[in-house]
């Protein structure tokens, strides 16, 4: 926590030059938000893209520090709970697919999360030899990929 208090006094020094931030208006103290299961650094790059806000990764303490104003303070929380969510390992068997399919359909899956900006990111890794899909997600998400699959496994 002492790494930080240094990162925020260090921050707070620096002069933001012209306004790079269009939800930083109206902001005097950054959103401090520990983090449990999540990095950091990757929430942080995360934020600024999807936000735009200025946005602050202490390593140390895995914590993210975020400069938003009051109107989107409460979106950048809840995208953060999401994002601290714990993941786990799942497996998926096709049932009619062949070695071919079962990239096809792990690529598919791939796409369409992609197309939907799931957050937290599924990694998924097709084992063609087994014709099954080894993936890492939430519950919710690990839900949605396994009907996404039963789909795409009809012949």
């Amino acid at each position: 926590m002492i790494a930080a208090v240094a990162l925020l006094s260090l921050v707070g020094g620096i002069d933001p030059g012209p306004k790079t931030w269009p939800l930083q208006a109206d902001v005097a103290k950054p959103v401090v938000v520990p983090l449990i299961r999540a990095d950091a650094e990757r929430v942080a790059a995360r934020l600024r893209a999807r936000f735009g806000v200025k946005v602050v990764a202490d390593k140390a303490s895995n914590t993210v520090f975020v400069w938003a104003n009051a109107g989107h303070v409460e979106r950048v929380r809840a995208l953060l709970a999401g994002l601290d969510t714990p993941q786990y390992n799942y497996i998926v068997c096709l049932q009619s697919a062949d070695p071919i399919t079962t990239a096809r359909v792990a690529r598919a899956v791939s796409a369409v999360l992609a197309f939907l900006r799931d957050e937290p990111e599924v990694f998924l890794v097709p084992l063609e030899r087994n014709r099954t899909i080894f993936f890492t997600a939430t519950d919710a998400q690990a839900t949605c990929v396994s009907w996404l699959v039963r789909q795409l496994d009809r012949r």
